[in-house]
């Protein structure tokens, strides 16, 4: 059942299961004013409790250097054991581990194209509150 369920013009956000759900729209392009609103919106949905985040990719077409270095803040990632985004092909990944090469965030953050598996590996980063 999705929990505290927050939509705004880029994604969709809820708590489920003892996990943060990021679902990006179709088409979406990330300034740094999205990506501030999708904190926002996120720490409304975390409720200030630490849990993992699974965030979908695959519809987001780009972000910006200013935007990926705040995503990968601790200000961002405040109330985030780790990070599993799916993603949906090889150009994907390779943009998400220069990122994660470039601006290393804070907590765990590794790229799936398998929802289940980024599921399970979610599952070892639940309850660290």
């Amino acid at each position: 059942m999705k929990d505290r369920y927050i939509e705004n013009e880029y994604v969709e956000i809820w708590f489920e299961n003892g996990l943060v759900y990021e679902v990006f729209k179709p088409g979406t392009v990330i300034n740094i004013a999205a990506a501030e609103r999708i904190v926002k919106d996120r720490l409304t949905v975390s409720a200030g409790k630490t849990s993992p985040i699974f965030i979908d990719l695959r519809q987001m077409v780009a972000t910006d250097n200013r935007s990926r270095s705040f995503l990968a803040s601790e200000e961002a990632q405040e109330f985030l054991s780790a990070g599993a985004l799916l993603i949906n092909n090889e150009i994907q990944r390779l943009l998400m581990n220069l990122w994660l090469k470039i601006d290393r965030p804070y907590i765990p953050v590794k790229g799936f194209t398998d929802m289940a598996k980024a599921l399970e590996w979610l599952e070892t980063y639940k309850y660290m509150n």
